[in-house]
């Protein structure tokens, strides 16, 4: 290892970081068991302080310049780490912080972003051969298509217009013609409420108000309250029963009206909604009305991701609380 290091450091002797009533040219080296450090004054007033642990003597070389071998050895196999660190300036990700592992990071982008555009020219050479800024545009084209797979899975639309029309546009873009109502085709512009409705609209976009406006109601969630956990079920599984009974209602509706979506999760929702009557019909023997409700074509994805992992978390503490033995011994 041969490096350059910060004379902030407290662990340097401070001896050997003077620079005064020090010669121009002059050399001055501590050594531990397997670390060899090194102070060299190229001009009056200033210093350059090295450390490494390939080098074991202070030699010096016997040019004008006389600097330590160290140095030298340093200049002749380091030049690509300052190059890297001048190119990775022009467009960095870098902000400022105070914690380290970010700092980290933000290098770790920067070096990656440039290695990727190195490679992408070494395999198409040709791409944007009359442009200048080639760098810049690749950047410009990896953060698109970094953030695009994001910007498709949103599953609740931005406040500001500007935002929530980009949001829509990529999402109609990516879902092609499934996303498309034939009676309703989507608006270029998103749109804009009143200043008095801004709370109302706000409501509008939340994805807990949005589901529970599917639903007609609240959903229905299993709480402590209803007496899910083990010591409870032996005593009395009444209770949890009741509330099984409920969420499975309501995971009917929402998945009935899933099943009306013009997209990917038609298939799922039909499927979903087939078993959870079937389920219905063994536990009570009857199934309620099924509720559909009509959702605006940009709300059915993020409506069809969620529900699907709120029932995957249901179906685990269903699974448990109607396990076969004794209900004591089940783990909730």
């Amino acid at each position: 290892m041969v490096g350059t290091i910060r004379k902030n450091k407290s662990e340097l002797p401070p001896q050997r970081l003077t620079t005064k009533s020090r010669p121009v040219k002059s050399s001055k080296f501590v050594y531990t068991a397997d670390t060899s450090l090194v102070s060299y004054v190229p001009k009056k007033g200033k210093n350059v302080v090295l450390m490494s642990t390939l080098h074991r003597d202070g030699r010096i070389s016997g040019m004008e310049h006389q600097k330590p071998e160290m140095i030298m050895n340093y200049n002749a196999t380091k030049g690509g780490v300052d190059n890297m660190d001048k190119l990775v300036t022009a467009y960095s990700c870098k902000r400022r912080t105070l914690r380290w592992p970010l700092v980290i990071f933000f290098d770790i982008l920067d070096v990656s972003a440039y290695n990727a555009f190195v490679i992408w020219m070494a395999l198409n050479p040709e791409w944007n051969r009359m442009k200048l800024q080639r760098r810049r545009l690749f950047f410009e084209e990896l953060g698109k298509t970094l953030v695009r797979p994001q910007i498709q899975r949103r599953q609740i639309v931005p406040r500001t217009p500007a935002s929530a029309a980009i949001v829509r546009r990529i999402q109609e873009e990516n879902a092609g013609a499934l996303f498309t109502r034939p009676t309703e085709p989507p608006s270029a512009e998103p749109e804009v409420v009143a200043s008095s409705n801004k709370k109302k609209r706000c409501d509008e976009l939340s994805h807990v108000r949005i589901v529970e406006r599917v639903v007609k109601g609240k959903r229905v969630l299993v709480e402590p309250n209803d007496k899910c956990d083990p010591t409870n079920l032996k005593a009395d599984s009444k209770p949890c029963f009741d509330k099984m009974v409920s969420a499975l209602d309501n995971y009917k509706d929402i998945f009935g009206t899933i099943s009306q979506f013009k997209n990917n999760c038609t298939k799922v929702g039909e499927r979903v909604n087939k078993v959870v009557k079937g389920l219905l019909f063994q536990m009570v023997g009857t199934s309620s009305e099924e509720k559909r409700s009509i959702v605006n074509n940009w709300e059915e994805l993020g409506i069809c991701h969620d529900s699907i992992e709120k029932l995957f978390s249901f179906s685990v503490i269903m699974a448990r609380v109607f396990a076969p033995g004794d209900p004591a011994k089940h783990s909730i």
